[in-house]
């Protein structure tokens, strides 16, 4: 969350207002399916689901420091 706000103001900041729009939006579907959609019974074994397609590294180094700025730059 914090990293996300961060985020933001930068891209207010700069003036990518279409960034700081898809981290509105993201958050906004988040609580929407948390508070609206998720059934709590239905939610906890999702969360412990290992996925085989999981990236194990750290985006934000990915992003910031190794300047991958895509998802297609990104390998699993």
């Amino acid at each position: 969350m914090i990293l996300d706000g961060v985020a933001g103001i930068r891209f207010m900041a700069s003036g990518e207002f279409r960034q700081l729009l898809a981290i509105l939006k993201a958050h906004r579907d988040f609580y929407a399916y948390i508070l609206f959609k998720a059934n709590k019974e239905n939610l906890a074994p999702d969360l412990h689901k290992n996925h085989i397609n999981s990236y194990t590294k750290s985006i934000l180094l990915d992003f910031f420091l190794r300047k991958k700025k895509g998802f297609r730059d990104i390998k699993f």
